[in-house]
């Protein structure tokens, strides 16, 4: 729950208002992300940091999913088109959440007034990383936020509800060692003669790595950017028939 040793890297914002009553601007709530991962114990991290206005620990016996603050995270290891696996906290937290114990995955958590801090750590033991060329995970953030009013908020970083089953509604993440060269590669999705698919999804498979594999999500012009490690890589839309590029990075 103390993010000091954390280093500097980029914030992924946690905003998309999928279900429930929307924020009224950032004082009512605003929410973002940081993650990384180690190799030697194979772990992944992620901090989550909220800004609320309004900060609602529920201590009742009728306590319920959206009767006080806290986040889920949605995480799949295999990046499969089947279930991820679902963390949650919660006010006060559960008693295991509590102790802390020697569990392999493990959260801490800091509340100070208009703030809510969470620390998760996730075993990656199952995965080989110490050859480690890039590997994506699929991930989903979501933070609930109940105020004083009784409204309740549940926003998210990817698109949609149903993250646990529907892979379209998670993001992903890319390990990448220090050691390897990315490049950033950007353009266009749209058809002939036709208009831009904003908001479509770009798949991304690696020719040589079966594991790393991505979905791209383009803006409202269809435009698109992504940083990938050197490598040969087809993209498809996901939906828009059998055309399909291929790309190689150097």
């Amino acid at each position: 729950g103390d993010l000091a040793d954390w280093p500097e890297r980029t914030r992924y914002q946690v905003s998309r208002a999928e279900y429930g009553d929307r924020p009224q601007g950032e004082a009512d709530l605003n929410a973002f992300f940081r993650v990384g991962f180690t190799t030697s114990p194979a772990a992944l991290y992620l901090a989550l940091e909220v800004e609320d206005e309004s900060v609602i620990i529920d201590d009742s016996p009728d306590r319920d999913w959206n009767t006080e603050d806290g986040c889920e995270i949605y995480l799949d290891l295999g990046h499969a088109d089947g279930i991820a696996s679902q963390f949650a906290l919660r006010g006060e937290g559960t008693p295991q959440q509590q102790a802390q114990g020697k569990a392999p995955d493990r959260v801490a958590w800091s509340r100070t007034a208009g703030r809510h801090v969470y620390e998760w750590r996730f075993d990656l033991s199952g995965i080989d990383l110490s050859t480690l060329s890039g590997r994506s995970l699929a991930l989903d953030v979501v933070v609930g936020d109940r105020d004083e009013d009784a409204s309740y908020s549940w926003i998210a970083w990817g698109r949609g509800t149903g993250k646990a089953g529907d892979p379209s509604r998670r993001g992903d993440v890319l390990l990448i060692a220090d050691s390897l060269q990315v490049a950033t590669v950007g353009g266009r999705l749209g058809r002939e003669d036709g208009p831009d698919l904003a908001g479509s999804i770009l798949i991304v498979q690696s020719k040589t790595d079966s594991a790393l594999h991505l979905r791209q999500i383009t803006d409202n012009t269809g435009q698109y950017s992504m940083r990938l490690p050197a490598g040969e890589y087809l993209l498809q839309p996901e939906s828009g028939g059998d055309r399909a590029t291929s790309l190689v990075l150097e």
